[in-house]
């Protein structure tokens, strides 16, 4: 099939090049065509050499348009005509059978220039107007917010019904999105979702497939890293020998419950002395060493926690062996509505590379998959604290490693991801 993916997220970004493209380059390699539309943040000379690279090695052609930041308002007009610009230009100079977008986002930008017997595939992500009333990025009471959201709700509707097949990335929001197609989705004044056509659950439902955000286990495998390279990483970065580390990965934004998970690690820390936290994170060490000692206070309190918490920044070629040097994930997300149709990355990066987690319930599918792999999924609410050395020591963690990345491989590798939007594009090109 001929398609033409769709995302204002850049695919030379770290975030395009980890979960965007190594699902279009195994797309590409199962035969079908690829176009790409993005925004790029990179310099121009970047962007030009990489739409190159992405033509005579992988066969998949770019077509950019620069990301517009500033000013505000104004910049997302920009983006949208570039977008618009670009699709135009693909539909002239490429066969597409398949548009298949990354959000709602591309998708209400080229809403009138989509021909009427194409064939759409809406990636859905999230929900992306609520995520942004729910994360305060969107205040309820300015009034062009509030015309902002309802916009997006109507296009996310439209696009339900129009479209040939939704991705979501959690059951819990395929099951939210029925329920929408029954009764509506009211809370208060600003949020109110019905269907302008009737459309039935069974018809959301036989379109409708769930895939996670999935990870590259080939990349995040723990036997690419002996014993002595993890106890080497561990040395260099400072970790006490023979302590339970905490891993943390990525950024600490808004979705991210920082103060709960600190708090999380010194009821650990009181109960088990013997435990640090090492956060894999991009985000400046001293910011993050200044909420710590916001919230803790206690000067004399916060100098020993801090000589228990390790910082180190990785890009991603690095991620792997950091995550490796940890013995435990830890992470808690917002509990707000949006948040149920979140799929994190890092349970399917700790996961493949043998690493139980600890999360908290309220959000994704979390609390299903911690009754389906008890063992290796723990709710925060669960965990006792005075038995952690027991539950968590490093003879049972071992032991359980490739039992743990069996749970990735199963229902979060990329490989089962690539299967899965392959089975869509064949169908539809049917």
């Amino acid at each position: 099939m001929n398609v033409l993916f769709l995302s204002f997220d850049g695919v030379t970004d770290p975030l395009g090049r980890s979960q965007i493209l190594p699902y279009l380059f195994g797309l590409r390699d199962q035969g079908h065509e690829i176009s790409i539309i993005s925004l790029e943040k990179a310099s121009e000379q970047e962007i030009n050499r990489f739409k190159e690279e992405l033509r005579e090695q992988k066969g998949i052609k770019l077509f950019p348009g620069r990301f517009q930041s500033w000013p505000k308002g104004i910049s997302y007009l920009i983006n949208s005509n570039r977008v618009k610009k670009q699709f135009r230009k693909a539909l002239r100079e490429e066969d597409i059978q398949i548009i298949h977008s990354r959000s709602v986002v591309p998708l209400s930008v080229i809403s009138n220039l989509v021909p009427k017997k194409m064939k759409v595939i809406f990636d859905m992500r999230g929900f992306w107007a609520d995520e942004r009333i729910d994360g305060g990025i969107w205040k309820k009471e300015n009034p062009l917010f509030r015309r902002a959201y309802k916009k997006f709700k109507r296009e996310e509707r439209y696009w339900i019904q129009r479209s040939d097949s939704i991705i979501t990335l959690t059951h819990a929001a395929k099951n939210e999105i029925m329920h929408w197609s029954q009764t509506g989705f009211q809370e208060g004044t600003l949020r109110s979702f019905v269907f302008s056509e009737s459309i039935e659950p069974a018809e959301i439902d036989k379109k409708t497939k769930v895939i996670p955000t999935c990870v590259n286990t080939s990349h995040f495998n723990p036997k690419r890293f002996s014993n002595h390279q993890t106890s080497e990483q561990r040395q260099k970065i400072g970790i006490p020998d023979g302590d339970l580390v905490f891993g943390y990965l990525g950024s600490l934004g808004t979705w991210y419950l920082f103060e709960e998970m600190l708090s999380f690690f010194l009821s650990a820390l009181g109960s088990y002395p013997n435990c640090s936290w090492l956060i894999i994170t991009r985000e400046k060490p001293e910011n993050i060493i200044d909420r710590i000692k916001a919230s803790i206070k206690d000067e004399e309190k916060s100098r020993r926690i801090l000589k228990k918490i390790f910082i180190q920044g990785a890009d991603y070629d690095q991620v792997p062996q950091m995550v490796n040097a940890t013995d435990i994930g830890l992470y808690f997300i917002s509990t707000s509505f949006s948040k149920i149709a979140s799929s994190a990355t890092k349970t399917g990066e700790f996961l493949s590379m043998g690493k139980p987690v600890i999360t908290n319930s309220g959000w994704g599918d979390m609390e299903d998959l911690a009754k389906k792999y008890p063992k290796y999924i723990y709710l925060s609410d669960q965990i006792d604290f005075e038995a952690m050395g027991d539950t968590f020591n490093q003879s049972s963690l071992n032991s359980k490693k490739s039992e743990i990345r069996q749970v990735a491989e199963i229902e979060l590798s990329l490989g089962s991801g690539i299967t899965e939007y392959n089975e869509i594009y064949n169908q539809l090109g049917h």
